[in-house]
Formats: C-alpha cells, sequence, structure tokens
C-alpha cells in the first residue's frame, strides 16, 4: 500500500508547522486573548462553586437540625401518648398484669436509632433536597464552559472592533459551545441515572473520544492530517504500517471494547427490570456476547496490523 513520508520527518514538519503558527502576531494576540478569557471564567467559575457549595453545605445542616428537632418532637409525643394510657389504665383500676405496646416500643426504637445514624439522616437529607441538589449538580457542570463562552465572546469583540484577526477565537467559541453542550448532557444524565456507571463512561469512553477530536481539530489546522496518518512506522509483509492506521486500530479498538459495556448496560437498564426477564440469565448472555465480540474485534485489530494469526491462536 502507498504510504508517505518518515515518522521522523513528519514529525519534524509538524513542530515546524506549530512554530511558524504561534510565530504569528495575529495568533499570539489570540491566544492571549483566549488564554485570559478561560483562566477568568475558570477562576471565577471556582469562586462561584465554593460559595454556592457552602450556601448548600449550610442548607444542608439546617435541614438535618430541623429533621432532628422534629424526631424529636416526636418521640417526646409519642412517650406522652403511651404516658397518658398508661395513667388512664392505672386510674380505670383494671386487673391483671400490664402487657406491653409493642408497636409503641417499635416506633421509640426506629426513631431513636434514626437521630443516632448519621447516614440515614444524610440520606433523608438527600431525599428531600433531591431536586435542588440536581439543579446544582447540572449547574455545577455547565458553569465553566458557559462562562468561557460568554468571555471569549467579550475577547472577540474586542478584537473586531481593534480590526484584529480573529478567526481563532470563533474556533475557540464553538469548541467551548460544544463542550458546554456536552457537559448539559452529562448533567442531566447525572441527575436520572446512575451516577458512579455515568462517571465510568464519561471518563473512558466520552472524555477521551472529545479529547482525541480536539487534538485531530488542532492537527489539521497546524499540518496536513492525511500527511500525518500517512506517516510509516516500520514494514509489513504486504507495504508500511502507517500511524493512521496504528491509531485506528488501537484506539479504534478500546473504543469497540468501552462501547459494547455501554451498549450491555443500556440493554440491561431497559429490559433487567421486566418481570417476565430473568436478569441473571440477561446477564449472563450479554457476557457472553460481549466477549464473543470483544475477540471478533481484537482478530480484527491483529489482521489490520498484519500479525500472524496463526502464531496468536496457537
Amino acid at each position: 500500500m502507498e504510504s508517505g513520508a518518515n515518522i521522523g520527518q513528519v514529525l519534524v514538519d509538524l513542530w515546524a508547522s506549530i512554530l511558524k503558527l504561534l510565530g504569528r502576531p495575529a495568533i499570539q494576540q489570540q491566544l492571549l486573548i483566549g488564554f485570559l478569557a478561560v483562566l477568568l471564567a475558570w477562576l471565577l467559575a471556582r469562586w462561584i462553586t465554593h460559595r454556592m457549595q457552602r450556601r448548600e453545605a449550610a442548607q444542608a445542616e439546617a435541614l438535618r437540625n430541623e429533621i432532628q428537632a422534629d424526631v424529636q418532637t416526636q418521640l417526646a409525643e409519642l412517650d406522652r401518648r403511651q404516658e397518658e394510657q398508661t395513667d388512664g389504665a392505672a386510674a380505670s383500676g383494671a386487673d391483671g398484669e400490664w402487657v406491653e405496646d409493642f408497636a409503641y416500643l417499635d416506633e421509640r426504637t426506629a426513631l431513636a436509632l434514626l437521630l443516632q445514624d448519621d447516614a440515614a439522616l444524610d440520606e433523608l437529607v438527600t431525599e428531600q433536597r433531591g431536586r435542588i441538589s440536581r439543579l446544582w449538580a447540572l449547574i455545577q457542570q455547565v458553569l465553566f464552559p458557559a462562562l468561557a463562552i460568554a468571555f471569549l465572546y467579550a475577547g472577540y469583540v474586542y478584537a473586531v472592533a481593534a480590526g484584529w484577526y480573529s478567526g481563532l477565537l470563533v474556533d475557540l467559541i464553538v469548541l467551548f459551545f460544544f463542550f458546554l453542550l456536552y457537559r448539559l448532557t452529562f448533567g442531566i444524565s447525572y441527575a436520572l441515572g446512575d451516577p458512579e456507571r455515568i462517571a465510568y463512561y464519561q471518563h473512558r469512553l466520552f472524555g477521551p473520544l472529545i479529547a482525541v477530536i480536539v487534538l485531530l481539530l488542532f492537527l489539521n489546522v497546524v499540518s496536513d492530517l492525511s500527511a500525518l496518518a500517512s506517516a510509516r512506522l516500520w514494514p509489513l509483509e504486504q507495504g508500511w504500517l502507517t500511524l493512521g492506521t496504528l491509531f485506528t486500530a488501537v484506539f479504534g479498538f478500546y473504543l469497540w471494547v468501552i462501547g459494547l459495556s455501554l451498549v450491555k448496560d443500556l440493554i440491561q437498564a431497559v429490559f433487567g427490570r421486566r418481570p417476565n426477564i430473568n436478569a441473571g440469565s440477561l446477564d449472563a448472555g450479554l457476557t457472553l456476547i460481549q466477549y464473543s465480540l470483544i475477540a471478533l474485534g481484537l482478530f480484527r485489530v491483529i489482521s489490520i496490523l498484519q500479525v500472524n494469526t496463526a502464531t496468536i491462536a496457537a
């Protein structure tokens, strides 16, 4: 197969292109404006987040104290009613042994344990502040990119008024707009789904995917992406292994593995809770299919890299 220059020469040309781009005064001006705008947005977002966290913690503590006071009031009222019933029975002159009121004891024990269980109190506070907590989590996700867009747009207006070139600032605004959509999507997902699994896929799948897309866009600006992809690494039985082929095989297989895990979780979330479906059998069947598809993907990678599959199978 046809291939481009050696990887060393391609990297040298890429570095020279980056230095040439950064040496332009118009690019330096825009990078300075963009850096200051993003830094200011980050600092302001951190300050607002810190203030809001302190306020939320104070409100949660106030609600916790209110719940504890309410429970103590219920305990006192429960004891008062039990004492009135006992005194009434004694005043009526009822004969016979006193019989324990198990309903009263159970309710009192439950209330007393609640006062001593910090985890249960925290869960109750979270439940009562559920809507507010979810809204605050969503605000935290979108605060920084929203502020960055606002400050970058202000910098863009300033650059246009000064008669400077502003194409890079436009690209940064578009980039942060998509970053805002990305954070908004995950903010809603955290509010509706399992936070632990959503965080897993955010860090393992969508985060690396977004990072790679941004890197490829940057490389396409400073250099010819096709020339970089066709850079030769080492010879194979049929032609050369190129940087683009290696990247596609390795990163594509990574996305394939994590993507299969995501599809499995989505199927289990949709069908796993239905009463006519056995959750254990569904999980076993999906796991078998998942590992079979991973094996197919691995052999595809081996085929792309032209590794001897007979040796691997043996």
